[in-house]
């Protein structure tokens, strides 16, 4: 099945792609605040979907 194959390297390519939202967004609002934001780690498969 071509969706089940393809499945893996689609979610590799969200995942990073919501990787690098984060940090674009760490970075602007570096420019609008001080301090650090706040440390939220996100894994794929945690949560029962």
């Amino acid at each position: 099945m071509l969706i089940g194959a393809a499945a893996p390297r689609l979610f590799d390519e969200v995942f990073e792609q919501v990787k690098s939202g984060v940090r674009a967004w760490r970075e602007n609002r570096r420019s609008v605040e001080r301090g650090e934001p706040p440390e939220v780690e996100v894994e794929p498969g945690g949560d029962g979907r």
